[in-house]
């Protein structure tokens, strides 16, 4: 798995320019379309649940799948104020979502219809999940399992993208930085192997340190 960072020429800033243009720029280049991808890659960009999903034994997908339809893409900021009826909204919406799959035919409108909400209900039935501002992508119901990705970029290269219009830099840069220097199992018990190795043998501390640096140079699957 790659992780890059794309800077593009000219983009807007969040927080420095008006959200409509940020949304009009992403509309851009993003897309969660997969309607005029060919079969194979239609696959491999739709979320499948797995054990991962909740790892942090949360009842929902740590993802954020399935996402919410949206008639057009637009930046959703959290509730200021907490409003329990607002959070029933919210469960039944997710529920209603987690169904799983929805008639290609289905409207936006009518999707409101069916969970009773307006619009501005709906909105904020999804402000009260967000602990920060988010981008949701202009969404059919059919397209909720779907990630985002770069229209141009599929072209070259033709598999699985997930791309994100960065609203919050240091949020990107600190995610980038741990997940470029995180040390995973395998190489913690490759640690402790050789730990044990070195109490038994009796090896000087030079030779361990060695053997470490080795193991460290061998094991790490990407490196900064």
């Amino acid at each position: 798995m790659n992780h890059t960072l794309l800077w593009i020429e000219g983009a807007p800033v969040y927080g420095a320019e008006n959200n409509s243009q940020i949304e009009q720029f992403v509309d851009k280049y993003i897309t969660c379309n997969i309607d005029h991808l060919y079969s194979k890659l239609s696959k491999v960009h739709r979320h499948y649940h797995t054990k991962s999903c909740r790892k942090r034994k949360n009842s929902h997908c740590r993802y954020n799948f399935p996402v919410p339809p949206m008639r057009a893409t637009r930046i959703i900021e959290p509730l200021s104020l907490e409003d329990n009826v607002v959070v029933e909204k919210s469960k039944s919406l997710f529920a209603f979502l987690e169904q799983g799959e929805f008639d290609k035919l289905m409207s936006f409108d009518d999707f409101l219809t069916e969970l009773n909400l307006s619009e501005d209900e709906y909105i904020q039935a999804i402000q009260c999940t967000l602990k920060q501002p988010t981008i949701f992508l202009k969404r059919k119901l059919s397209h909720i399992w779907n990630n985002s990705f770069s229209k141009d970029m599929l072209v070259m290269w033709k598999a699985n993208t997930d791309v994100q219009y960065v609203l919050n830099a240091y949020a990107a840069t600190s995610y980038c930085t741990l997940y470029m220097t995180k040390v995973d199992k395998s190489m913690t018990s490759a640690f402790r192997r050789i730990r044990k190795e070195h109490e038994r043998s009796h090896i000087d501390a030079i030779q361990m340190i060695h053997t470490l640096g080795n193991t460290l140079l061998n094991l790490q699957q990407m490196s900064a």
